[in-house]
């Protein structure tokens, strides 16, 4: 018997194949676990999908890796809960979760937007295939994402954070590459020994979606913090590696944690903990460019830091750097006291 008019045809998926859950048989939990695979088996065809298998319009690998961290980390949120019948309010609780214990607060805007994009597109997309009858996800709001607010370091705040490091060679290189070069953690771990120049002062960075840039090696400290850190080792090979056995390349998120913890051990001088994390070298690196230099350098920046055009450096540091505002607003004429024109 074919299904009613105006209903979702669900496709029935072998029980045999996908199994139900845990513990329970078919018999136990009825047709309605039948028809669903396990969540493993759901991502796998969801992740072909993202990757354009299928035929469709392909994300990056790092936009499906991303996917894949927040949806798994849904699944693990629901613990015994079968995915098909987690609703609304579940997302709504896991994207309220405290945030990780690195970071302070809750969680950023664009963070929540980005989980619950993925999670409700997984929902969407398991939807239209026919594993449910309806979209679990469909009445979700997304949250208001918003502009992050750069943070950076003063002078003062540098040289500590920069001294304390140095009595940790890799740790004072990683420093000196997010505010001697305005890497993100990414390109830190991404970095390999050959594609670092001293003799001509340059080294190959490559950024968000394997766009490669050339950053020179002009800043002092770094200049000397690459030189130490690479006489004696390899040619070849991951610019920083782990210590431990078997001596693999840093993940971007361990230079995240790695700098983070470094960054939040210092004390300001009425004994309060320093704020901040590793990208917020790489924001010090644009602030003091901007500082020092004025709006003429601002394609310069843009082009040392990556990104796509200059209208993102002025987005992302417009709330920030004030530039020749102070000295433009200082001519505007007080109707109380006439210039020696207008008498």
């Amino acid at each position: 018997m074919s299904p009613p008019t105006g209903l979702p045809r669900v496709r029935v998926v072998p029980y045999a194949l996908y199994g139900g859950p845990d513990g329970l048989s078919a018999a136990d939990v009825g047709d309605d676990a039948a028809m669903r695979p396990r969540f493993p088996v759901l991502w796998a065809a969801y992740r072909e999908h993202l990757l354009g298998i299928d035929g469709g319009r392909p994300m990056a690998p790092t936009t499906v890796a991303t996917y894949r961290k927040h949806c798994w980390a849904f699944a693990a949120f629901l613990r015994e809960r079968p995915w098909w019948k987690a609703g609304p309010r579940d997302l709504a609780a896991f994207i309220d979760r405290p945030a990780p214990a690195a970071r302070a607060g809750s969680r950023a805007a664009n963070t929540a937007l980005q989980i619950a994009v993925a999670v409700r597109g997984l929902y969407t997309w398991a939807h239209r295939q026919g594993y449910t009858t309806t979209d679990r996800m469909a009445a979700f709001e997304l949250p208001r994402g918003g502009q992050p607010r750069p943070r950076g370091f003063d002078q003062a705040e540098l040289r500590q954070i920069l001294e304390a490091a140095a009595f940790d060679p890799r740790l004072s290189l990683l420093c000196w590459l997010g505010y001697g070069g305005g890497l993100r953690c990414i390109e830190m771990a991404r970095l390999r020994a050959e594609q670092v120049d001293l003799r001509h002062g340059v080294m190959e960075v490559c950024g968000k979606a394997g766009k490669r840039r050339p950053v020179p090696i002009v800043v002092a400290g770094l200049r000397v913090a690459l030189r130490h850190h690479l006489a004696g080792r390899p040619a070849a090979g991951p610019l920083v590696c782990s210590q431990r056995p078997p001596y693999g390349p840093l993940s971007a998120h361990t230079i995240s944690m790695y700098l983070g913890r470094h960054i939040r051990s210092q004390r300001h001088p009425d004994g309060s903990a320093f704020t901040g994390s590793a990208h917020d070298l790489r924001h010090s690196f644009v602030w003091q460019l901007l500082e020092q230099g004025g709006e003429q350098y601002l394609k310069t920046i843009s082009l040392l830091v990556g990104h796509s055009s200059t209208g993102v450096t002025e987005r992302v540091y417009a709330l920030r750097y004030l530039g020749r505002a102070k000295e433009v607003l200082a001519q505007l004429p007080d109707p109380r006291h006439p210039t020696s024109k207008e008498r």
